[in-house]
């Protein structure tokens, strides 16, 4: 954390810390202009919701925190790592990036404890926000319901005998405040903390820590607290495929070779039954240097996509369709600047 981008004033005789969760994003705003859009989530089935047992907290959906994967066809390598990128870098979500210390006597210093801050996922509907540049610094005497979302957090240990030592702050002490205009949100529910149970600092007895943060609209491209999932990956489908049928005892062998039951008997001879259970070991290859007639190989046309979700979306199938829309809104800009140009003719 750099103490470049922390500023103290005064107000109303009290010392507070402006401070940001991740410095560069104040030095360089214009990173979060948006360059994508968000499409509609209408017509997903609901899910079931578990409530949490903390008093006042908003439930959170039991799917938001899942891991989702799902095959493509008929795609290559570069089209699948080209989602995962937008996956990783072009999908927007809400996270803390400003904080207000008003007072703070924790061992954890202000900047620590607005770096955790911000990397609490918040569940917010992000296409009901706008980008900030540098034109749009929040103000925290009058932040705009357009950019921003208000947490407040009041933790104060009484100085008696009777108080426990140490006092855990958890990320469930922050209550979300809704501004002027955020009344949907609220009768929706649509805000909160993903986790409830993030340690954020420790107090003793005669301390506390009294703060607002402000989460803001990102990209993942800024910082990776904006990130909508924790891994992105794929894999292309393996093809195990038999050139010549095996029978009797080469049957038994190459089923006795393949550590995870590829291979089966069925009807006297050798067949491929899970496939996708290879790991590429390759002892069903050869069987004591004898050349059993069986191909593994790489298809590079199917493609097998996995990704694990951090909770700011609903559900993790929204992930995968702000993306696709986005690279789609991507090529449309493109097809558009290339029509607007005056290309010249190299043989005039």
């Amino acid at each position: 954390m750099s103490h470049r981008n922390k500023a103290t004033f005064r107000d109303a005789g009290a010392v507070d810390t402006q401070t940001a969760s991740s410095p560069h994003t104040m030095a360089t705003g214009e990173q979060l202009v948006q360059r994508g859009v968000a499409p509609s989530v209408a017509g997903l089935k609901k899910r079931h919701a578990v409530p949490h047992d903390i008093c006042g907290v908003a439930p959170v959906e039991a799917d938001r925190i899942a891991t989702l994967s799902f095959d493509m066809e008929n795609v290559t390598a570069p089209f699948a790592n080209m989602l995962r990128r937008v996956i990783l870098t072009e999908v927007p979500t809400m996270a803390i990036d400003r904080v207000l210390i008003h007072e703070n006597d924790g061992v954890v210093l202000d900047e620590l404890l607005s770096h955790r801050l911000g990397l609490c996922p918040v569940a917010a509907p992000a296409e009901a926000f706008e980008f900030l540049t540098m034109a749009d610094t929040p103000d925290f005497a009058s932040p705009s319901p357009r950019h921003v979302l208000r947490f407040d957090l009041d933790v104060a240990v009484p100085n008696e005998p009777s108080a426990p030592p140490v006092t855990n702050v958890f990320s469930s002490s922050l209550q979300w405040v809704p501004l002027p205009g955020q009344e949907a949100l609220a009768e929706a529910k649509a805000v909160s903390l993903v986790h409830q149970d993030i340690l954020l600092a420790k107090l003793g007895r005669g301390q506390r820590i009294k703060l607002q943060a402000y989460a803001i609209k990102g990209l993942g491209l800024a910082h990776a607290k904006w990130a909508p999932v924790s891994a992105c990956w794929y894999d292309m489908k393996t093809e195990v495929s038999l050139t010549k049928p095996l029978t009797g005892a080469a049957a038994q062998r190459v089923v006795e070779a393949c550590p995870t039951n590829v291979f089966a008997i069925e009807d006297g001879a050798a067949r491929v039954r899970k496939a996708e259970k290879c790991t590429l070991c390759r002892e069903c290859v050869k069987v004591e240097n004898e050349d059993l007639g069986v191909v593994v190989q790489k298809d590079k046309t199917r493609v097998k996509f996995t990704i694990e979700s951090m909770g700011q979306y609903a559900h993790p199938e929204d992930i995968i369709r702000t993306a696709l829309t986005t690279f789609a809104a991507r090529c449309r800009n493109l097809k558009q600047l290339v029509g607007e140009c005056d290309i010249a003719d190299p043989k005039a």
